[in-house]
């Protein structure tokens, strides 16, 4: 098909799906790769139904799709007029072009530094401020946690890199402290701000006291930065810890704090 005609349908297919009640609006973007496959499905191992050029102009959707390994994806048309999907590496969108940073990422989607670049952090270093409660007399009052954790690196890449991390931890208050480690996971979300649990183990040691236990954290952290690298993130969470030997103290806290990710 002759450039001028192939531009021709493409705009006459965007501008259809642009109409009200069809599923997705589109845009337009730029191909900046050498070459786009475009794949049937949103993954790099489905079926290829057609193939862009260097500097050629396709209608894609205004949102992108994220796949299990942290890619992106636009979905678009082939040259035949059926839909597809291209990779988020392989063009730039106008809506956000000066904003993209030649990844194909939209701002509004607000995606994780972590999915930006091939690799991610993997040590993460947070302290948290915290009102805390501990039994024994002591009460509420205030205190804090340090942490340090390392990735298990499932994977080369995005999610799989920091799923699961191993973490020794100091949680202090009036009244008594824990001191030990803990496995935190981090489930996949499509979102910016990443949730995290932490299942850990640990000695309580108060003022006459000291008691191996176990306990819960719950929390979630966001990022700070939307480029790749080193970078600080917010982090807020509420823990609880439980002695399993007498006088089986409880140690309970919700703190909130900064971490440094690189």
């Amino acid at each position: 098909m002759r450039g001028w005609a192939r531009r021709a349908a493409l705009a006459g297919a965007a501008l259809a799906l642009a109409l009200p009640g069809q599923a997705w609006a589109s845009q337009w973007a730029t191909i900046s790769a050498e070459e786009a496959p475009v794949h049937q499905f949103a993954n790099g191992t489905s079926p290829v139904l057609g193939r862009f050029v260097r500097g050629e102009r396709i209608p894609v959707s205004s949102d992108l799709i994220r796949d299990v390994f942290g890619d992106y994806w636009y979905q678009t048309l082939t040259q035949t007029g059926g839909k597809g999907f291209v990779s988020a590496r392989h063009l730039l969108a106008d809506k956000d072009r000066d904003a993209q940073d030649g990844m194909g990422l939209q701002i509004g989607t607000r995606p994780r530094v972590e999915e930006q670049g091939s690799k991610g952090w993997t040590i993460a270093l947070r302290a948290l401020g915290a009102g805390a409660f501990v039994s024994g007399g002591a009460g509420l009052g205030a205190g804090g946690e340090f942490e340090a954790a390392m990735n298990l690196l499932l994977g080369e890449r995005h999610h799989l890199r920091r799923m699961f991390a191993l973490a020794p931890f100091a949680a202090f208050a009036s009244g008594g402290a824990v001191f030990g480690g803990g496995l935190v996971f981090r489930p996949y979300v499509a979102s910016r701000l990443e949730p995290e649990a932490r299942i850990r183990s640990g000695v309580f040691s108060g003022d006459d006291e000291s008691a191996f236990g176990a306990g819960l954290a719950l929390g979630s952290r966001y990022p700070l930065s939307l480029v790749p690298g080193p970078h600080f993130a917010l982090s807020l969470e509420a823990s609880g810890f439980a002695g399993l030997e007498a006088p089986n103290p409880i140690f309970a806290s919700v703190g909130f704090g900064v971490g440094y990710h690189f």
